[in-house]
């Protein structure tokens, strides 16, 4: 197994659907953060395979997804419409 691999499990899925930003394929013990395109944290979450994060107050936009745990990190860009 990879670094990222004990991040994401085997493959993540990032959907978003009605402000519920879902993320699937998580490794045990991860936090999930949400940053927008100027760097400011808009959500946290610890995470254990999945999780969902509402977003409805969130403008459309790009955002960063960052998943992280012991093992390290990984960033998945994001685009709300």
């Amino acid at each position: 197994d990879s670094a990222i691999d004990n991040i994401t499990g085997q493959v993540m899925h990032i959907m978003n659907e009605n402000g519920i930003l879902t993320i699937e394929g998580i490794a045990t013990d991860a936090q999930v953060s949400v940053y927008d395109m100027l760097g400011r944290l808009v959500a946290v979450q610890s995470a254990d395979g999945k999780t969902n994060i509402s977003m409805p107050i969130m403008t459309q936009g790009v955002y960063n997804v960052v998943v992280g745990n012991d093992y390290g990190k990984t960033t998945v860009k994001v685009v709300l419409k």
